[in-house]
């Protein structure tokens, strides 16, 4: 039995994140993406995904996506269930980001390090001097 629910979607930007701080001071960032998906009569279906991330992912989430750019996302689904005011239970279903990052298949993007993420140094390895192939 698998108990991994991690899934990947690629897919574009629908509206800016949206970035909150919670009273702990905890970052949470919230926005969606949608993907166009061709059915088999050739016409186009829209599938929209809430997405979820928090503290500095979802800081550098804030600071990075804008409104109709193309990105990928890797995440879990995670079911929220909440009861209105007039006692119906409510459920979502909504992606908690764990990585993301933009697609460069149309387009390119500029990475630079976050001062927060300092902590580790990469690793640099030495390549040997080889022919071009």
């Amino acid at each position: 039995m698998a108990f991994d629910n991690t899934l990947t979607v690629i897919g574009n930007v629908v509206r800016d994140p949206e970035l909150q701080f919670l009273s702990s001071g905890v970052a949470l960032v919230k926005f969606s993406i949608a993907d166009n998906q061709k059915k088999a009569d050739g016409e186009s279906e829209a599938h929209f995904f809430d997405c979820v991330a928090w503290r500095e992912l979802g800081e550098h989430i804030a600071e990075s996506f804008q409104s109709g750019q193309r990105v990928i996302v890797h995440g879990k689904l995670v079911q929220s269930r909440w009861e209105t005011d007039n006692g119906d239970t409510r459920s979502k279903v909504e992606i908690r980001v764990e990585d993301a990052g933009h697609s460069c298949r149309w387009g390119t993007a500029v990475f630079s390090r976050s001062d927060d993420n300092q902590r580790s140094t990469p690793r640099q390895e030495t390549v040997p001097e080889q022919e071009p192939f």
